[in-house]
């Protein structure tokens, strides 16, 4: 598996759950979050044991672990783009909060903040926030009507 040194925990996705190789380079990363506390292993699991047909390459707890689901080298079924989700690695991230502000805690911040600096020194992303969809970070909102991440992240 093709993942972060960050990752303390794996889960691996459910083989049905995601899409074998890429066709496209890695030059992007997507940010989510899980709508509410449940924790990395416990999002990765329902993700792998559930029939939702959803995934991401990582999982964010609010206690900061980082948890890998989907290999890097494989396209997660995250964002609801397929576009999107072979060029960006996706990230859920735990809230500790709920609507309307949807925060996160201060170490799950400090867990993405330094996943996405270990992702772009691996991947040469140079960090890009535009709020288009083109960006080198981008959100799931920009791919489908939802309000995730939220306004905190």
């Amino acid at each position: 598996m093709s993942k972060s040194s960050l990752a303390t925990v794996t889960i691996p996705a459910h083989e049905g759950n995601y899409t074998k190789g890429r066709s496209k380079k890695i030059e992007a990363i997507t940010i989510h979050h899980m709508a509410g506390d449940i924790g990395a292993v416990r999002c990765a699991k329902n993700h792998r044991d559930g029939n939702r047909e959803a995934s991401a390459n990582y999982y964010i707890g609010s206690d900061g672990t980082i948890c890998a689901g989907v290999s890097e080298d494989r396209r997660a079924w995250t964002s609801s783009s397929p576009w999107n989700d072979q060029r960006a690695i996706t990230i859920e991230v735990s809230n500790n909060s709920g609507a309307p502000n949807w925060t996160v805690s201060d170490k799950a911040y400090l867990a993405l903040i330094n996943l996405c600096v270990d992702i772009c020194k691996r991947y040469g992303i140079v960090p890009a926030y535009d709020g288009t969809r083109n960006a080198s970070f981008t959100e799931h909102r920009m791919f489908v009507a939802t309000l995730c991440p939220g306004p905190y992240l």
